[in-house]
């Protein structure tokens, strides 16, 4: 999730006001709108002066057939990229042993990466090493005999295999090490799962225990975390303690969601909202690390070249709500959302886990509401219309991924439900709306599309600026 993305709802309030307390009835009516409407399944949690003031769950953590399981509050969800703050607290912890330092160089540990005699810690963790990112990046086909690729390898990663089918640490490793680079080390910002992934190879070497262990360790064991742990393959003969992943089209559909090992410390970790408020509240509370590390992890550099990405510090990032920053980071797995954030101003935390989603309702849009509610702003409850607006096979022609020479994002664009979808880099799937003939909009970020399917190219305009994107084949 990137800055040139994030929606606002709520109608922000040029004169800031101070809500003692939190509306819980504002926030029950809220949920029960997106229950009863299907519009989203998960669970959240708000915390205010250190206390957790609202809970709330609603819809399912597995749904087969007539058998539906309700979501509680100790289910288990997907935290995705969440999890690299985990990642970051036990770099720092390490740093802070002695056991390593922000200026070492990946060279010590991997010096067959590309530019590993310059790329840093410190570096991995801000996201400008420029190596390959195996999530997103994808391989063409002219390049695996030339660069060794298991051609296995490459067809799980370019037909989304990554997700759902297990690659060994060696082939992802391989893949890293074979990638193109994007640019030369601490140049620019561009979100790299990789950088994270091989920080956690980085944490098992130093440590001689698994990744898993490490969190246990040094996180979770320390500051009692009841229902947080790095995820294994999903077992379905175990309990239904752990939400699987739903799409609402009609009705909820499974989604087949990522294979967890794959994503190690980039976004493996499992968890509760009350568990991530508790995270969070012990990081800043020096439970964790201390000031001085946490000082340098919340600290952000502003990149002249790359001004949308500049929000990363290490292992955390800005979160904009209108004129208000928290501190946090959300997660993306392929069917779950979720989002921490901490507004020290407000001594506010919120967290939420969701594990089903439908096209009428963005995971950002959650974000706002419960925002809107806690700070006492107005906004505008959930539109519940559902009028389903057919498009023709002409959609089709405009599937695919699209990359630009002017911004540091890959644009993806896929049908669900007759509707147009593009995510970036990233970020979470947002909905289009089509206006005429190859023309699309999304009015909440004030984007606007045109496709020139003949020529494979898109012109992508947001904020009076436009970007030419030409369709990767």
């Amino acid at each position: 999730m990137q800055k040139i993305f994030l929606l606002f709802i709520c109608i922000f309030l040029s004169i800031t006001t101070f809500s003692q307390t939190i509306n819980t009835k504002k926030l029950d009516s809220l949920f029960d709108i997106l229950d009863s409407n299907h519009l989203a399944m998960g669970s959240v949690a708000i915390a205010k002066d250190g206390k957790i003031v609202y809970q709330r769950q609603i819809g399912y953590s597995y749904i087969d057939d007539n058998k539906k399981i309700a979501a509680n509050a100790d289910t288990k969800y997907r935290i995705g990229s969440i999890t690299k703050m985990f990642t970051a607290v036990i770099i720092f912890r390490l740093i802070e042993e002695g056991k390593l330092s922000l200026d070492t160089k990946l060279a010590k540990f991997y010096p067959q990466i590309p530019n590993a005699d310059k790329i840093t810690i410190e570096m991995l963790l801000r996201h400008r090493s420029g190596l390959y990112n195996y999530v997103d990046d994808f391989v063409s086909t002219d390049t695996v005999d030339k660069k060794n690729y298991n051609y296995d390898d490459y067809l799980l990663m370019n037909n989304l295999g990554w997700l759902t089918n297990p690659l060994s640490k060696d082939s992802i490793l391989n893949i890293i090490k074979n990638g193109e680079v994007h640019f030369q080390p601490n140049t620019k910002v561009q979100y790299c799962n990789s950088g994270y992934w091989l920080l956690g190879r980085i944490i098992e070497n130093i440590t001689h225990e698994s990744f898993t262990k490490n969190v246990k360790k040094r996180i979770v064991g320390k500051i009692n975390l009841k229902n947080t742990y790095v995820g294994k393959q999903y077992d379905k003969n175990k309990s239904k303690k752990q939400a699987e992943s739903y799409f609402y089209c009609g009705e909820w559909n499974k989604i087949d969601d990522i294979y967890l090992p794959n994503a190690s410390a980039a976004g493996a970790i499992l968890s509760t909202p009350t568990d991530l408020v508790k995270f969070i509240q012990s990081l800043f509370a020096s439970k964790l690390i201390s000031k001085e590390s946490l000082s340098k992890m919340t600290s952000f550099i502003d990149m002249t070249d790359s001004s949308i990405m500049n929000h990363f510090g290490m292992g955390i990032m800005t979160i904009p709500f209108g004129e208000d920053v928290g501190l946090g980071h959300a997660g993306d797995t392929y069917g779950e959302h979720s989002m921490l954030v901490y507004f020290q101003k407000y001594n506010l935390i919120i967290a939420y886990t969701i594990n089903g989603n439908s096209n009428f309702l963005a995971s950002n849009d959650i974000a706002d509401y419960l925002f809107c509610v806690s700070r006492n702003i107005p906004f505008d409850f959930p539109n519940t219309s559902r009028e389903y607006i057919k498009q023709s096979e002409e959609l089709n022609q405009y599937l695919g991924v699209y990359s630009s020479k002017q911004l540091p994002l890959k644009f993806t664009f896929t049908k669900l439900c007759e509707k147009l979808f593009l995510q970036a880099t990233g970020q979470h799937e947002l909905e289009t709306k089509s206006i005429a003939k190859n023309k699309f909009t999304i009015d909440d970020i004030h984007a606007s599309m045109e496709f020139f399917p003949e020529k494979g190219e898109l012109v992508y305009t947001q904020n009076g600026k436009t970007y030419l994107f030409t369709k990767d084949q």
